[in-house]
C-alpha cells in the first residue's frame, strides 16, 4: 500500500475573521488531484480573542485550529511549525488570512516541487484592491504592482510565507524556527528562508500558483506605502547592509530624479520617492543597528 506524503497548509491569523473565513473557503475548494499526497489544514490564532476559533468551527473539523498567545507573526508561525509537524508534515504551506487562493495553487507548487527536485517552492501575491477609486498610481507602486519576470524554476536565496511551499526536513531535520526577536519588525520570513538557502536548500519560483491578497483602503494611501518602503529598507540595512557611501549616493541621486519624475506622471514620482524612503530606512538601518517597532494591522497588513 502507497504511503502518501502530507502537506499541511497553514494559515496564521490575528483579528481578522471574515478574511480567515474567505481564506479558508478558497484553500477547501481548491483543486488537487497529485497522487501521493494529502492534505490537511491549520489554522494559527494569534489574538488572545481567538476570533478565529468560531470560523475555524464552521468547517467541522476540515480544519485544525492553535493558538499562540506571544503576539507576533514569529512566534504566530513557529507555532504553525510545531503544530504541523505534529500533525506528521512531510512538506508545509503557508498562505496568509488577507489572502484566496486560485484552485490550482497548491498543485502547481507540488508539481514545480518535484519537476525541479526544489525543497521550497513560492510566488508572490496578486493584490486585489477593495476600493475600486484606488489611483493608478498607487496601484502601480512597486510595492504592490511586482512586475513578473521571473521563470518557474528559477533558484532564488530567500522567499516570503505568503505563498510557499516547502519540505518539513527545515524544521524536522535543520531546526530552523522564525526568529522570534523579529516578531516586531517585518522580515521574519525574509530571514528564515534566507537561512535555508545557506544550509543549501534549493528554494525555486513558480509563476503558475496564483494568490490573491486583498489591499484594504487603509493601505492603499500614499502614507501607508511611503511608510512601507521606508521599513524595508530599515530591514534592509539592519540585516543586509550596504556601503554607507553607496546608500548616500543613492539618496542624493534618487533626490535629484524627483523633480523630473514629475514629468513622467505621477506613477514615476511616487516610484522615485518611494525608492527615495527606502533608501532613507537602508541608512537609518545601518546606523542605528536596532529594531524598529511597527503596529502589526497598520504596516504589517
Amino acid at each position: 500500500m502507497e504511503t502518501k506524503k502530507k502537506i499541511v497548509v497553514a494559515i496564521c491569523t490575528y483579528k481578522r475573521p471574515n478574511m480567515l473565513s474567505r481564506c479558508l473557503e478558497s484553500v477547501l475548494s481548491a483543486d488537487f488531484d497529485v497522487s501521493g499526497y494529502t492534505v490537511e489544514f491549520l489554522a494559527v490564532d494569534n489574538s488572545p480573542e481567538c476570533e478565529g476559533q468560531e470560523v475555524v468551527a464552521r468547517y467541522g473539523g476540515r480544519v485544525n485550529y492553535a493558538t499562540e498567545s506571544k503576539k507576533g507573526y514569529a512566534s504566530a508561525r513557529n507555532c504553525a511549525l510545531k503544530k504541523a509537524l505534529e500533525l506528521g508534515a512531510d512538506f508545509i504551506s503557508f498562505v496568509d488570512d488577507d489572502e484566496f487562493v486560485d484552485k490550482n495553487w497548491l498543485k502547481e507548487l507540488v508539481l514545480a516541487m518535484e519537476k525541479f527536485e526544489a525543497d521550497v517552492v513560492s510566488s508572490s501575491p496578486i493584490q486585489v484592491f477593495e476600493d475600486e477609486s484606488t489611483p493608478s498610481y498607487i496601484k502601480n507602486n512597486f510595492i504592490f504592482n511586482k512586475k513578473n519576470k521571473k521563470k518557474t524554476g528559477r533558484k532564488r536565496t530567500t522567499s516570503g510565507t505568503d505563498n510557499v511551499l516547502f519540505s518539513a526536513d527545515l524544521v524536522r531535520r535543520s531546526e530552523l524556527y522564525f526568529d522570534e526577536s523579529s516578531n516586531n519588525m517585518i522580515g521574519e520570513d525574509i530571514l528564515f528562508f534566507s537561512r535555508a538557502n545557506d544550509l543549501g536548500y534549493k528554494i525555486i519560483w513558480c509563476n503558475e500558483s496564483i494568490v490573491y491578497e486583498s489591499i484594504p483602503k487603509e493601505r492603499a494611501s500614499l502614507e501607508w506605502v511611503l511608510k512601507r518602503h521606508f521599513m524595508n529598507g530599515y530591514f534592509n540595512g539592519l540585516n543586509e547592509p550596504r556601503g554607507l557611501g553607496e546608500i548616500i549616493f543613492n539618496i542624493a541621486l534618487f533626490a535629484l530624479l524627483l523633480p523630473f519624475s514629475r514629468l513622467l506622471g505621477k506613477t514615476a514620482f511616487y516610484n522615485t520617492l518611494s525608492k527615495f524612503y527606502r533608501k532613507n530606512g537602508e541608512i537609518a538601518g545601518l546606523v542605528l543597528k536596532e529594531p524598529l517597532v511597527y503596529h502589526r494591522n497598520a504596516l504589517g497588513g
